[in-house]
Formats: structure tokens, sequence, C-alpha cells
């Protein structure tokens, strides 16, 4: 059989193994169930700006190996993300800092709780909601259960579906950090960038190549049936391949035969072009407590870091939901749900997918339930075609 193998998936996941297979001499067929590359890193130019089809991208990373493998398919432009959320009727910076303390805070407090603070941990260093939340100290205490219930309390909950989420696991909160300092940038890696010509150029140019052939609007059929340990080869809509990398959900992969795996959907509310300057502080706006969505996004920033005028902006409302393939809304899975529950029953498939494994790979955030940032996915996409069986 000629060197071919099939990548299931054209987002960031799919099109880097799919480039990196394709330089290696492999032909490659890219199969994607949407109408468009780039998957959930889509976007479309409108009014100077790119609105990103299915929630604002915003790359960040210090993997310099990510950063360099980038530069060869698109210029960048830096971009410091910056968020702000709704709280008491004015909008703080998050994370929360020394910068969020000043506005939510009387002063007596603010300088009693930075003093506490600078005395307990390094000034410009970064805690999690966990430290505050333990802490003996009770001011140190009060400022923890204050941002646990202004911040993440109600966010989270929309977000993810759950009365406390404190039963999520630790990472999740953790995400989001607690600084000690006045930085008011939302990341704190050595890059931070947008591409130029957006992020469906960048794919675009990822998968230029001679030994790439991509085929949208495609549901693929795999022949799970006939697959043994032992096989050497599979079958997808009736074409023979050394090898697949599915970038979907592990459970479709398997007909759901052990029960659906859960994740979160969202859903997009697009408002009619609004005229800009807008005198929003940010380009995304979190809405933690009071409101059914969670965030508003303000695309007219991106044409403002592009070096454009802004003409007109687009503003999206996010509404978070459960995923639910019937469902008329919330019928795209974006997020793992994570519970110990439901990491269980995808340890049961990631079980079952032993006996396929010399045949098909399962990758990206949906394939290994995981939540990944663009550079995790870049990186995990270079792991994958690093260890694989096939270049060995």
């Amino acid at each position: 059989m000629k060197k071919k193998i099939a990548v299931i998936g054209a987002g960031l996941t799919g099109s880097i193994i799919a480039r990196k297979f394709a330089e290696k001499g492999y032909k490659v067929d890219l199969y994607e169930k949407r109408s468009h590359i780039a998957g959930n890193c889509f976007d479309n130019k409108e009014f100077n700006s790119f609105t990103h089809k299915y929630g604002p991208h915003l790359f960040h990373t210090s993997n310099e190996r990510v950063m360099e493998f980038l530069k060869n398919f698109s210029d960048f432009v830096p971009y410091p993300h910056k968020v702000n959320a709704f709280i008491d009727g004015q909008f703080v910076p998050i994370p929360f800092s020394l910068a969020s303390l000043k506005i939510t805070h009387p002063e007596f407090l603010q300088k009693r709780i930075v003093q506490k603070l600078l005395g307990e941990y390094k000034f410009g260093s970064q805690i999690t909601i966990f430290k505050l939340l333990d802490s003996v100290d009770k001011d140190l205490k009060n400022l923890g259960e204050y941002i646990y219930d202004k911040v993440f309390l109600g966010y989270s909950s929309k977000q993810w579906g759950v009365k406390n989420p404190l039963d999520l696991d630790k990472g999740v909160l953790n995400r989001i950090p607690v600084r000690i300092n006045n930085d008011t940038n939302y990341f704190n890696d050595k890059y931070q960038f947008l591409p130029k010509d957006g992020y469906t150029s960048l794919v675009k140019n990822i998968l230029k190549h001679p030994k790439i052939n991509i085929f949208l609007n495609r549901n693929v059929q795999i022949e799970l049936n006939s697959i043994t340990s032992s096989c050497e080869s599979i079958k997808i809509n009736h074409k023979n391949y050394l090898h697949a990398f599915f970038t979907g959900m592990i459970d479709e992969l398997f007909a759901f035969s052990m029960g659906e795996l859960e994740y979160r959907s969202l859903f997009f509310k697009k408002s009619e072009a609004i005229f800009s300057p807008s005198t929003r502080p940010s380009l995304q706006l979190n809405y933690p407590n009071n409101y059914n969505f969670t965030r508003i996004i303000d695309y007219g920033f991106i044409s403002k870091t592009l070096g454009f005028k802004p003409l007109k902006s687009r503003l999206v409302t996010e509404y978070p939901g459960r995923f639910d393939r019937k469902s008329e809304i919330f019928n795209q899975a974006f997020y793992p749900l994570f519970t110990s529950k439901a990491k269980d029953k995808y340890n049961k498939y990631k079980l079952k997918l032993k006996s396929v494994s010399k045949v098909i790979t399962v990758c990206g955030r949906l394939g290994t339930y995981r939540y990944l940032d663009m550079d995790d996915a870049i990186a995990a996409a270079f792991a994958v075609v690093d260890n694989s069986i096939l270049i060995k």
C-alpha cells in the first residue's frame, strides 16, 4: 500500500498533523464535516475586522517551537488580550489583581489587604483562588470569598452547568489566577499575537501542500467492525489507509457504545453592526452574575489591533448550554465536562481505543477529552507526529 493516511477534522490539530505528514512524504486525505477549514478558529473579515464564528480566539504562547512553526504561514501583530468583568455595576479587570482590588474595595481596606498579601506572597507572583480560600487570615480569606462569589461562581456555574464550581476539577478554576501585581493583561506569555490575515488564512496556508487533499462537508464512515488488533490498514469511506488521525469526539468514533460523554456547547447571538468607537473597555466583557449569558465580544477591537479604522463593530453575546446532538442550538461540542464522573466514562473509551490503536490515533480537544489552548493543541499535534509508529 502507498504511504497514505487519513485525517478527520480540519481544525488546528488536524491541519498541522496533515501538514507534518505531507512534509514527510505521505499522501494525506483530510476530511471535514463542516463546510470550512480551521475548525473553531474559523473567522471572516467584516468592517475592517475579523469576526470569530465560534468565539474569540486569542493566540498566546511561550513555546518557541510553536511560534517558529506558525511564522512560516502568517505574519502576526502584537495583541495583549484584556478581559473585564461586570461586577456590581462596574467593569473590573480579570484576572483579579491589585488593580482590580482598587476598583472593588474601599481605600482603607485596600491598604490593609495589600500589606497582608505582600507579607504572604512575593510581588509579581500569581496564586490560585484556593490559596486565599484556605487562608487562616480573615482578610485574605474574605478576599478569596469575594473573588470566588463575584468572579468565579456565577460564570463557572453557567459555563459548565454545575451548581457548585468547586465540584469541577481544580484545574478549571486554577486557569484564572489571582495576581499580586497591577497587570491588567489576561495572559502573561512571551508571545501574544493575532494572525494579520486571520486564522482561516493561517490554516489555509498550513494546508497548502501538493500531498494534501481536502474534503469538506464529509461525515466519514470508519468501518471499525472489520478492525482487529492485528490489522495493518483501516477503511474510511471505502478507501484504504495506513492510519487515521481522528480529532472528533471519541464516543462518536465508537458509535456511543458505552454511552455519550458529556460536553458543553455554546450559542452565539450576533447583534446588528454598531458604529465604533466603542465605550466598552475591552474586546471581551464577562458577565458573571445576573445574566443568562457569560460574555459579550466586541470584534471592533481587532480592527484597532490590525491598524484599521473600525467602521463598525460586531457584538456577539455568548450563551453556554449542554451539548445535545439533536438540539437546534447546542448541537456542537466545545468543551469536555471536567467532573470525575465524566472522566471515568472517558477512561472506558480510552481503554477501548487500545484495540484499534495500531491504525487509529485519537487527538485534539474532543478526542483526548482535555481543555487545550491553541498553543497546547499545536504542541500536542507535534507530539502525535513525533511519536507516531508511522515514522519510527
